[in-house]
């Protein structure tokens, strides 16, 4: 999977994962959006997303949280304290091992895609 299909793809399990429910973030929904929230800052991060498709990204997810009934005054807040914990965590990262976690990234990406287009 491209690092633009995984975002789609990200949604989509979240739709699929989550069912219909009336209920705020539950802890299931939670692990999804911090997921979905630190591999989008990653993207961002490591410069596989310009801030404006992460912002696109951020939004895709956002949509398909709600539509599975989750508050948007809660998911905005999940997301933010989310994306705000991974810069945190990435900041005191030393540079070789942001390099590292990059890479790794870019060939899970890279495998996703080639897999994908095998089928």
């Amino acid at each position: 999977m491209t690092v633009g299909k995984t975002g789609a793809a990200i949604a989509l399990l979240g739709v699929l994962a989550a069912g219909a429910s009336a209920a705020p973030l539950d802890e299931a929904k939670g692990k999804l959006l911090t997921m979905a929230a630190t591999l989008t800052e990653m993207g961002k991060a490591c410069g596989h997303l310009s801030a404006g498709d992460a912002e696109a990204r951020k939004a895709q997810q956002r949509q398909a949280m709600l539509a599975q009934g989750v508050d948007a005054k809660s998911y905005d807040k999940a997301y933010d304290e989310a994306g705000a914990d991974f810069r945190s965590k990435w900041a005191t990262m030393p540079a070789v091992q942001q390099q590292r976690a990059c890479a790794d990234m870019k060939k899970i990406s890279e495998q996703g895609a080639a897999q994908g287009k095998s089928r």
